[in-house]
């Protein structure tokens, strides 16, 4: 690639500064408030600061992401304080119904072009130096964004994308290698995998899948993620020390997460 262009979804068009919306007057009808919220929600997807674009794009060519550290004055965040301005009571509806939608554009903004994890400096110190992998199966690839960062720094990674159910995201940077996750996992004996923020939803669907005894690694925001620990627990999984790398994923939310380590029942 020519001197130092970067490829991106975005095209060559880079935004000279990040959009800011003008404040949301919340008077009116239901539908004027709603329409209001979610051009300025809209606005702010589109966001993305030049620099998190040239940090994530450049991660590709180099196979060497940026620090946390770089990363995280520019990633947006869920409940975006900008989203609109409302009264400091506000109970999060409007007429009575859950506002909700505003806030999901913010919060998709990087799943949608990159991911639920974004793998960063520390996410691949993890994975190629503290647990020595050469080769890696990924569940859930999404826009395959992960996987080419991951085979940029030299990793043969091999991906599946979950269940296939409409995702709109799907092969942006990287189409999966298999469309069957199970049928990945047999023809891969003996390969870690690696779940990043697993659905809640298919917790017993996902472990279904797994070979005896396979080494699974476990990213996201646990709080929030499916296979939590006492799932886990309660399935026959082994904790494999050291348990979890905090601080070594980032989150298309703006903050970092640990990768858990586990070993599914013989």
């Amino acid at each position: 690639m020519p001197g130092n262009q970067i490829f991106s979804p975005f095209g060559s068009r880079l935004l000279p500064h990040v959009v800011t919306p003008q404040a949301v007057n919340l008077e009116g009808s239901f539908i004027s408030k709603e329409c209001a919220a979610m051009s300025k929600a809209i606005a702010l997807r589109i966001a993305l600061h030049p620099e998190l674009i040239r940090l994530l794009d450049q991660a590709i060519i180099t196979g060497k992401p940026a620090l946390w550290a770089n990363l995280a004055p520019y990633m947006p965040y869920t409940n975006h304080p900008d989203i609109c301005t409302l009264p400091k009571t506000w109970d999060r509806t409007i007429d009575g119904y859950s506002l909700s939608m505003p806030e999901e554009c913010v919060w998709t903004t990087l799943r949608d072009w990159y991911g639920w994890g974004i793998p960063c400096a520390e996410t691949l110190d993890v994975l190629k130096n503290k647990l020595a992998l050469t080769k890696i199966l990924e569940f859930g690839q999404g826009t395959g964004y992960m996987a080419r960062v991951l085979e940029a720094a030299g990793l043969n990674v091999i991906t599946a994308e979950c269940f296939n159910r409409g995702y709109d995201g799907i092969g942006v940077w990287r189409l999966p290698d298999y469309n069957d996750a199970r049928e990945m996992i047999q023809k891969n004996p003996g390969a870690p995998i690696l779940i990043s923020w697993p659905d809640p939803e298919a917790s017993a669907e996902i472990i279904s899948m797994l070979a005896p005894g396979q080494k699974v690694i476990i990213g996201g925001r646990r709080a929030y993620c499916g296979l939590q620990d006492g799932y886990l627990l309660a399935n026959g999984f082994t904790r494999l020390y050291p348990h979890t790398y905090p601080n070594s994923l980032a989150s298309m939310s703006g903050g970092l997460s640990g990768l858990s380590l586990w070993k599914a029942p013989a």
